[in-house]
């Protein structure tokens, strides 16, 4: 099981801006050109995300009203500055796949303070995750231990596959990415192959 971390506009609150201001510091990023800089922005793909905002109110002595507003947001930007060279790179850190939250950029990934604290044996199992999948930010619980098949009985781990509801009870798998339709393709391909193969399937296909 790889634990990836889901995106919620709440608890990633700190990860996002709105595209207005996004916009405005675009302005400014672009005004650098005139001073001779090589600017380059990287594209910001929008999240349309429900907010709670006041609403306007005709007297300042009314009670404060809340609303629900659609607005767009993008993910807080990154800043790669070459001051002698006067170059300018602006990126996005984080982008959405799969409802799962992603790291635009290998070394990110590799960075991860998560990724760095699995032994040798999670970390194979989190690079072939990636390769499948892509830089998903690893998510281990607190309290629960990575030891799974030995924890678990086999007719506990067939429940855990066959029956997602229960799967998403179980603690510190209800993130697995390995239930996302990119897992789910590539391991009924190898499924697949190894029939052809051996005759025999060597992996139950993904349900």
């Amino acid at each position: 099981f790889i634990g990836g971390d889901q995106f919620n506009k709440i608890t990633h609150e700190d990860l996002i801006k709105t595209n207005k201001k996004f916009k405005r510091e675009k302005e400014e990023w672009e005004e650098k050109k005139l001073d001779g800089w090589e600017v380059k922005i990287d594209t910001f793909k929008p999240l349309k995300l429900e907010v709670r905002r006041p609403k306007e109110k005709d007297y300042s002595w009314q009670n404060t009203e809340y609303e629900t507003v659609e607005e767009k947001f993008v993910f807080k930007w990154e800043e790669d500055v070459d001051y002698e060279n006067k170059k300018l790179h602006v990126y996005p850190k984080y982008y959405v796949k799969n409802g799962f939250l992603m790291y635009t950029r290998d070394e990110d990934f590799y960075n991860d303070k998560t990724f760095k604290q699995l032994d040798p044996f999670q970390k194979e199992i989190a690079l072939v995750a990636r390769e499948i999948f892509g830089n998903f930010v690893p998510q281990i619980l607190s309290d629960t231990t990575s030891d799974y098949f030995s924890s678990l009985t086999m007719s506990t781990m067939g429940r855990i596959v066959d029956d997602p509801k229960y799967r998403k009870r179980m603690i510190g798998i209800s993130n697995d990415i390995t239930v996302t339709p990119p897992f789910q393709d590539y391991y009924n391909s190898i499924s697949q192959v190894s029939a052809l193969m051996t005759g025999e399937k060597a992996l139950k296909k993904v349900k």
